[in-house]
């Protein structure tokens, strides 16, 4: 990857948390459900991920999205309770993704199936960081982690499905895009 790539890779990090930020905390807030803001806010942040990795076609893209976001979200509520932990899922993730691209060779089903195993990926790190580091938000996940999850494929199916489309239909033709993907 060259500088380019990574500042790209870097500002797709950075504006997906914003946007997960402000979504996900508003409703956890109203649910106090840890987790059911990122579904909400990874409808949106589904599709520009998809988008982002399909612009930047290399491997280790969803790594340096993911190490972003998620060193964005120590301090937050973001992908659970506040700790430096949210790297490591964030790393795995990140790798989980780029190996499902891989293994299907770019093709447009390896980023719906990178969306779906990927998210589901961060839902289950969480919960499994929280069992193992003993984290206050364990018992409200365990009591909600299969809907979480069977939710979660639903809308990372549609995120990464519109996140093709939005990068086929619109950011591929494009003078910018076209230059991230050399």
């Amino acid at each position: 990857m060259n500088t380019r790539q990574y500042i790209f890779l870097g500002a797709i990090g950075a504006i997906c948390f914003v946007i997960s930020f402000g979504l996900g905390s508003s409703v956890v807030a109203l649910t106090g459900i840890p987790l059911m803001g990122g579904l909400v806010h990874g409808i949106i942040t589904g599709i520009v991920l998809t988008a982002g990795l399909k612009s930047v076609p290399k491997f280790g893209a969803a790594v340096v999205i993911w190490i972003v976001f998620s060193v964005l979200a120590i301090p937050t509520i973001t992908l659970g309770t506040p700790g430096v932990y949210k790297v490591v899922v964030g790393i795995v993730v990140g790798l989980i993704w780029d190996i499902v691209i891989i293994l299907f060779r770019r093709r447009d089903i390896g980023y719906i199936l990178g969306s779906i195993i990927g998210g589901n990926s961060m839902i289950l790190g969480t919960f499994l960081a929280a069992v193992i580091l003993g984290l206050p938000a364990v018992e409200k996940l365990r009591s909600t982690i299969s809907f979480l999850l069977i939710t979660g494929i639903v809308i990372q199916f549609l995120t990464g499905w519109l996140g093709v489309l939005l990068y086929r239909k619109k950011l591929s033709g494009l003078s910018l895009f076209k230059r991230l993907a050399e």
